[in-house]
């Protein structure tokens, strides 16, 4: 399966500066460096994989990361 892309994330919801933590420290946890870059610049979205581990080592709840889809 693809890894499929959450486009309309905002990264101002990625709450790493208050974390005291600094943009490499999200390298383990997005990917890799440039990766941290286009996710912080919305250039890319969060793949689902990244929103897991966003979740599960930050301890972000998903609500947070996850765009609500209108029915």
């Amino acid at each position: 399966m693809a890894n499929r892309r959450i486009r309309s994330h905002r990264s101002d919801q990625i709450p790493y500066e208050e974390m005291g933590l600094k943009q490499k420290d999200l390298v383990p946890i997005i990917g890799s460096k440039s990766k941290v870059s286009e996710v912080l610049n919305r250039k890319i979205g969060l793949s689902l994989t990244m929103i897991s581990n966003l979740s599960a080592q930050l301890h972000i709840p998903l609500e947070v990361l996850v765009p609500k889809v209108s029915a």
